[in-house]
């Protein structure tokens, strides 16, 4: 039984470990790295001696996507602790074969399905762009109602890719890439729901591994603000007057958001403006917060847009302090505050904010 122990004990150490072998035609002597892609952090470094080099240790977190950087990234892939070998050539860097990884081979399997959802909703939405450019509305119901069209469209293309990765979750259980699946997939999704639903279909023995509680960081994230006081910060509006979002305490307030070079934020303008004139008499109030970098943009967007609450900014477009504050990652981005200071609601948009207003007042 030692023997056998003995025999079998490299075996088990190999499985806990990875070896990533290359052999990359055209690639000079030196050394060469792993990168987390993500992250952009340093994971290991070679030598290369003839084209060829081996990484060789161990991923503590699950699997891991990597690519191999030598002067620039390439090669992309999902590594996990096993042998991997790659084949291919610098001057063709897109076509490296990646032989050994099954991570890499189940996020290619579920990369097709994907693939097809993005064609098809892609073919959707150009038609009915082109459609809208053919057929312009002339109206501004009509115009809403066509911008409501588009998001439809995308809010349907990212509940059939959530229905294809549950699906491929349930079939493939025993796959090590689901969290990454969720994470590299789902991640942008603005309804928390929707993603504690894929959360759930991670294996409990699997809900520790790096990307998997990426996810469920994203997700407590997306949740954190609500029922929550709204954290305060202070900027100036285009008159140079000093406005906090505590100076609207003991109100409803909307937090929009937006930029002038943003093209969401500008099309759903008319929306916001549409519930300001509805709702401001009941009682609500605005706050425009924009991530603009140049003041006149910033201001010829308020006139033009016809934006009548104030606006403030501190000029700073992503290194706002509203963003370090709030940490959101795209606009449009929204708040609803309700009188004690509290987040009632994030995230309202066209028709869900008009319905969310109406009942609220």
């Amino acid at each position: 039984m030692k023997t056998l122990f003995f025999l079998l004990f490299p075996l088990l150490l190999s499985a806990q470990s990875y070896r990533i072998e290359g052999n990359i035609a055209n690639i000079p002597d030196g050394e060469i790295y792993l990168m987390e892609i993500e992250s952009y952090s340093l994971l290991d470094t070679a030598k290369v001696t003839d084209s060829h080099f081996v990484f060789e240790g161990k991923f503590l977190d699950g699997p891991q996507s990597v690519a191999l950087y030598y002067g620039k990234p390439f090669c992309p892939f999902l590594a996990e602790n096993s042998k991997i070998f790659l084949e291919g050539d610098l001057q063709n860097p897109d076509n490296v074969k990646v032989i050994g990884s099954a991570v890499q081979k189940d996020n290619e399997a579920f990369e097709a399905i994907f693939k097809q959802i993005n064609e098809k909703y892609t073919g959707i939405f150009q038609a009915e762009q082109n459609r809208q450019v053919q057929s312009p509305a002339i109206t501004p119901e009509a115009q809403y109602e066509d911008e409501d069209k588009l998001i439809a469209i995308q809010g349907e293309y990212m509940d059939k890719i959530k229905e294809a990765l549950a699906d491929f979750m349930r079939k493939n259980p025993t796959s090590n890439c689901l969290g990454y699946l969720a994470h590299s997939y789902y991640k942008d999704e603005a309804d928390y729901a929707k993603k504690e639903y894929l959360w759930n279909l991670i294996p409990q023995g699997k809900k520790q591994e790096t990307y998997a509680i990426r996810f469920k960081d994203n997700i407590d994230e997306a949740k954190s603000w609500l029922q929550q006081p709204a954290a305060n910060f202070a900027m100036k509006t285009p008159e140079g007057k000093t406005v906090s979002l505590a100076d609207y305490k003991g109100k409803y307030v909307f937090v929009d958001f937006w930029a002038s070079w943003c093209k969401p934020c500008r099309q759903e303008n008319p929306k916001i403006v549409q519930a300001y004139e509805k709702f401001h008499p009941k009682g609500l109030e605005i706050l425009g917060v924009s991530l603009d970098r140049d003041a006149i943009s910033w201001q010829n967007a308020i006139r033009n847009d016809n934006l009548t609450w104030t606006q403030i900014s501190d000029l700073k477009m992503w290194e706002s302090e509203a963003v370090r504050i709030y940490r959101f990652q795209y606009i449009p981005f929204n708040l609803l505050i309700d009188p004690n200071g509290v987040v009632i609601a994030k995230n309202l948009r066209g028709k869900q904010l008009a319905a969310f207003l109406e009942d609220l007042f």
